[in-house]
């Protein structure tokens, strides 16, 4: 299927850029070994895209799924718990922003590498890790909340082993795991939130979810912005013919998301706006770019049909704003060698998108 085509290149594209970008640090003819790595790992996902029922049966596809399930979270546990003193890594940064929180500090604005760009509720969401010293317990559970709603998404079909064989595969989820970065951590809470709502929410009425989760939501953004577009992917998708809905829940949730960072507007304004998550986050975008992806993102959502097609419009609008937006504005001003031998770019922006694509791929009978 062409739907499945497009997910394998992307998620090659952004195997490349960890590929080159890491390998020709360490190894002479990179670019070759990469493109060689790529080529492999897309030719195992397309071979098992393609197998029929009868080689990957419904009986027999689980010992398999749960195996490599199993390998990939005791991957990401080794490297969790491996302490790796590295200035990309974002362990050090959480560390910081508690710290200074406890001490009554303003936490953002640092001068340092350790700024962080997660708005606040994010960051606090990593205090019961900290207290037991753990932040990397973070992709673990990310880890877990994948293979459940691989299982969830796709339910009796082999889909779930393109799904966790193309996360096994990948660098991105190592990159993450052994840096502790929270982005697959941060991606998978919207993906999960995304999916119950996807089954609860109503869209001609109101009930006690819709209040729950209008509000959840709310804290959720309080993470990263460019989940954003996600929701209003969803929220057009689940309420496309009521606006009087829309405009409720979309009011709940942005009472809730300034109530999150109203208390560091108060604290210290400027700084969190120029020097804060506001001006970080918004590197990788300009306004006019970051407008027309919610228009898009609202047109996609209001036409998308179920819960693969929500999250492959996600993937792709997610890739597509990076790409757009930061990728092609850096290379145009600072060369394409730059993204490989220059730290400028960080290529984890596009990490945003990969949890979303795998749990998108569609079976033979879809």
């Amino acid at each position: 299927m062409i739907k499945n085509i497009l997910i394998v290149l992307i998620l090659s594209f952004i195997f490349f850029l960890y590929s080159f970008k890491y390998l020709n640090r360490f190894i002479e003819y990179s670019f070759v070994v990469s493109i060689l790595f790529v080529f492999l790992y897309f030719l195992i996902l397309i071979i098992i895209l393609n197998s029929s029922k009868n080689e990957i049966s419904k009986d027999n596809f689980i010992p398999y799924f749960f195996l490599l399930s199993a390998v990939l979270i005791l991957a990401i546990v080794i490297l969790s718990i491996l302490n790796v003193e590295n200035r990309l890594g974002r362990e050090k940064a959480i560390h910081e922003w508690l710290k200074l929180m406890s001490l009554g500090c303003f936490p953002y604005g640092s001068s340092t590498k350790t700024n962080p760009s997660a708005l606040p509720f994010l960051m606090l969401l990593y205090l019961p890790f900290k207290s037991i010293n753990f932040i990397g317990a973070i992709n673990i559970i990310a880890a877990i909340l994948f293979v459940i709603l691989s299982l969830k998404i796709y339910q009796n079909n082999f889909s779930p082993l393109v799904s966790i064989s193309a996360l096994l595969l990948h660098p991105f989820i190592y990159y993450e795991s052994l840096l502790k970065s929270d982005i697959f951590f941060n991606s998978m809470l919207i993906i999960t939130m995304s999916f119950i709502c996807e089954k609860k929410l109503l869209p001609d009425k109101k009930n006690i979810f819709f209040y729950i989760s209008s509000v959840a939501w709310g804290l959720l953004l309080s993470g990263r912005l460019a989940f954003i577009l996600v929701y209003f992917i969803l929220l057009f998708y689940k309420f496309r013919d009521n606006l009087r809905l829309i405009l409720l829940y979309s009011s709940i949730s942005f009472i809730c998301f300034l109530a999150t960072i109203l208390p560091f507007l108060l604290w210290d304004f400027y700084t969190f706006i120029f020097k804060g998550p506001f001006a970080i986050q918004s590197l990788y975008s300009r306004s006019f770019i970051t407008i027309a992806f919610i228009a898009i993102s609202i047109i996609t959502g209001y036409f998308s049909k179920n819960t693969k097609q929500l999250f492959f419009n996600s993937g792709i609008i997610l890739f597509f704003i990076v790409f757009v937006g930061y990728f092609l504005p850096y290379v145009f001003t600072n060369g394409i060698n730059s993204i490989f031998f220059v730290d400028g770019f960080d290529i984890t922006y596009f990490n945003f998108c990969a949890p979303f694509l795998l749990l998108s791929f569609e079976n033979k009978e879809d």
